[in-house]
């Protein structure tokens, strides 16, 4: 008699279990929370202002630091820490096509790595940047202000010849 009452709680105990977790599973994903993205992407939008790197679907390893400001006049400012312990300043000059695809000069006259089909979300501001050639690479930037510090650090390292090219690479 007792190990039957002992079997039903558990079987009742293991029912209220799967109940509870069914039910945490198909809540509805929140923005902002959980795995899904649920952002809708837009073809239309603006991309001048202050961006920060805060997705890249690449080498996980390298861990980028990237801040990127696209103005009005289509010139660029980017400030990256990549394989680094400094912060690194390139500029140059954006352009974005009709097609809505971006790509860059550095001021030496080096084109971008890629070219990249843009597209915009809002609450938060971001923009997407697919690799046209690379599709697997994508780069999502998040509108936010380039801290002083980077600035002021990165001041007197602008566009260094580098030692081991390899290693030290711009990262658009």
């Amino acid at each position: 008699m007792k190990s039957m009452k002992i079997m039903r709680f558990s079987k009742i105990f293991l029912a209220a279990i799967i109940a509870l977790g069914t039910t945490i599973g198909c809540a509805p994903n929140i923005e902002g929370g959980g795995n899904v993205d649920h952002t809708k992407w837009e073809d239309v939008g603006s991309i001048v202002g202050e961006w920060e790197l805060t997705s890249w679907s690449g080498n996980n390893n390298a861990k980028p630091l990237i801040y990127l400001i696209l103005n009005e006049d289509s010139s660029f400012d980017m400030y990256q820490k990549v394989y680094t312990s400094n912060w690194t300043h390139y500029d140059g000059n954006y352009s974005v096509s009709e097609e809505n695809i971006l790509s860059g000069t550095y001021s030496d006259g080096e084109k971008w790595y890629g070219d990249y089909a843009i597209q915009y979300a809002e609450n938060p501001r971001r923009i997407r940047l697919t690799n046209v050639k690379e599709e697997n690479e994508v780069l999502i930037y998040t509108e936010s202000v380039v801290p002083t510090s980077v600035l002021e650090e990165a001041k007197g390292a602008s566009q260094p010849e580098p030692v081991r090219s390899s290693i030290i690479k711009r990262f658009l």
